[in-house]
């Protein structure tokens, strides 16, 4: 009980109460605050991640359906731009060149270690005008030969080593 004064005792010990009271929660309410304050903050680095990780997958996607789309509009022609041949050995025979000659894919052929034929020589000539490169490398060849393939095939760069 307060000390004696002309206010009411009840109305004291009432006012006494409310003050311990809020005292008491005083140290709660800022503690409640602080725990609201960082649930929001991290709700909202959880949202920014889903969010950027949905962004990468989109982009991801995109870029691979580009991707699928550009190697679909690609010619198939363009593929076989790069298709070279080489025949080297003494076991090469004028059948080699001439499974050679009609692939529409070869436009260079390098050749070494075996004797030419006459026969060999006109499969190479069919290969006018998709043949851009012929080497000839250490293949025998006669310049009779040698002269009808420059002939034959005008548009080839013929290199002999």
């Amino acid at each position: 009980m307060a000390f004696p004064t002309a206010v009411n005792s009840q109305i004291t010990d009432a006012v006494t109460q409310v003050n311990v009271k809020v005292l008491g929660d005083s140290p709660a309410v800022p503690m409640g605050n602080l725990y609201q304050a960082t649930a929001q903050a991290l709700s909202n680095a959880a949202h920014n991640a889903t969010s950027a990780q949905s962004h990468a997958y989109i982009t991801a996607q995109a870029s691979t359906t580009q991707g699928v789309t550009t190697l679909l509009n690609l010619d198939t022609a363009s593929t076989g731009q790069a298709a070279a041949a080489m025949l080297m050995g003494p076991g090469v025979t004028d059948e080699h060149l001439e499974a050679v000659a009609t692939d529409p894919n070869v436009i260079a052929l390098h050749l070494g270690g075996f004797r030419l034929s006459d026969a060999g020589v006109d499969h190479l000539t069919t290969m006018r005008p998709r043949l851009q490169y012929l080497h000839l490398g250490d293949t025998e060849i006669s310049e009779g030969q040698e002269k009808r393939l420059r002939s034959c095939l005008p548009e080839t760069e013929i290199q002999k080593v």
